[in-house]
C-alpha cells in the first residue's frame, strides 16, 4: 500500500463521520483530501486509468463544490457539474459504440467476451450459441448510452427505471468483465443526476405556468 493509499483510509474515515457530525467544515476538508490524493493516485498510476478513475474524481470534486457553505448556487453548480459530466461520459461512449461496426452488427460483446483481459467463458459461450441475444446486447447497450441525458427531464417514475437499468448494466459489467469500479464511480453520480432532474423540471413547470 503506498504513502497515498494510506492516506485516503483516515480522510474516508472523517468523511464518514461527517455524515453524523453537524461540523461542516469536517466535510469540506475529507472532500477535499479525497479529491486531492483521487488525483495523486491517478498521477503516480503507473499504467492508464479508466473512466472509473475520472468519474471518482469529478464526483469528488463536484461534491466538495456542494460541501463548501456558500449558499444554492454553489449546490446547483457542483451537482450539475455531475449529472453533466455522467451524462457525457454515457453519451461519448454510446456514439462510439454507434459508430463502430462491430457494435452495430453485433459481434462487439462475444469478442469483448473472448479476451483474456476482459472476457468471460461462460457469456462467450453463450453468445457463440445466440448471436441474437449478442446483436440486442449490443443495441440495448447503444440506446440506453446514447440516450442517458434525457433521463435529466423525464418523469421520476421513468428516471427511477432508467437508472435502475443502469445499475444492472454497471453490475453486468462488473460481474462479467471484472471492472468493479466503473460499478460505485458512476452510481455515485445518480444521485446528482437525481437533484439536477428536480431541477430542470421545476423549472421547466414554472415556465409553462408563466405562460
Amino acid at each position: 500500500m503506498t504513502g497515498v493509499q494510506t492516506c485516503a483510509l483516515p480522510i474516508s474515515l472523517a468523511l464518514g463521520i461527517s455524515l453524523f457530525v453537524k461540523v461542516e467544515l469536517l466535510s469540506v476538508y475529507a472532500l477535499g483530501g479525497i479529491l486531492l490524493t483521487g488525483m495523486l493516485l491517478t498521477y503516480r498510476s503507473a499504467f492508464g486509468t479508466d473512466g472509473s478513475d475520472q468519474m471518482s474524481n469529478i464526483v469528488s470534486a463536484g461534491l466538495l463544490v456542494v460541501a463548501v457553505p456558500s449558499g444554492p448556487v454553489w449546490c446547483i453548480a457542483g451537482f450539475g457539474f455531475i449529472a453533466f459530466q455522467s451524462c457525457l461520459s454515457y453519451t461519448t461512449a454510446g456514439i462510439a459504440k454507434a459508430i463502430s461496426p462491430v457494435w452495430r452488427n453485433g459481434t462487439a460483446l462475444y469478442k469483448i467476451m473472448n479476451t483474456g483481459t476482459y472476457g468471460h467463458a461462460w457469456l462467450a459461450n453463450v453468445l457463440s450459441q445466440n448471436r441474437v441475444v449478442g446483436y440486442l446486447l449490443c443495441w440495448v447497450t447503444i440506446v440506453f448510452e446514447t440516450t442517458f441525458p434525457l433521463s435529466l427531464m423525464l418523469p421520476s417514475k421513468p428516471l427511477l427505471l432508467i437508472l435502475a437499468i443502469g445499475f444492472l448494466f454497471h453490475a453486468g459489467i462488473a460481474v462479467f468483465m471484472g471492472l468493479n469500479a466503473f460499478l460505485w464511480s458512476f452510481l455515485a453520480s445518480y444521485p446528482a443526476i437525481w437533484v439536477c432532474n428536480q431541477l430542470l423540471r421545476s423549472e421547466a413547470s414554472d415556465l409553462i405556468l408563466m405562460r
